[in-house]
């Protein structure tokens, strides 16, 4: 969680940087505007998106299978919206270059990956070489019924 904290801070010193070589460049109105305009385009490309992933998810829904790819693509493009609407030139690039299909299956799955599978599932736990003990054992504190089994359901 810490390197989310330093990329955090890295990119805003990437946005400052660029803000003030941009405003020194062509002046502040231009640079105020076309941060205006890269928002808007951010704001109309998403949407298009969006609407394009709901007629899938609904798709799916309607032939009776389970829209994981759909809604995983609804997060992703959530994901990027807010990069393109998040004022910044380095944020709208990354969120220009992610909005394109090419890029975000690139990028979509090492991020998954690196979020869902290596946090959620801990595959060393679970591997071939682990002991497991099967047993059974008998309740002692139940006074009336001392040779009562309680049995393991498989």
């Amino acid at each position: 969680m810490l390197w989310f904290l330093y990329s955090i801070f890295v990119v805003l010193l990437i946005e400052c940087a660029i803000f003030s070589w941009v405003g020194h460049y062509f002046g502040l109105w231009a640079t105020v505007l076309c941060i205006i305009i890269t928002a808007i385009i951010g704001v109309v490309m998403i949407r298009r998106q969006g609407f394009i992933t709901i007629g899938l998810l609904q798709g799916k829904l309607k032939g009776g299978q389970f829209p994981t790819s759909e809604l995983i693509e609804g997060l992703w493009i959530s994901l990027v919206g807010l990069l393109l609407i998040l004022p910044g030139f380095f944020s709208d690039f990354l969120g220009l270059l992610l909005i394109l299909k090419v890029f975000r299956s690139l990028f979509k799955f090492k991020f998954l990956q690196e979020l869902f599978l290596k946090k959620t599932f801990n595959t060393k736990q679970y591997s071939d070489t682990a002991n497991i003990i099967d047993g059974e054992f008998y309740e002692i504190n139940n006074p009336k019924n001392e040779n009562h089994r309680i049995k393991h359901k498989r």
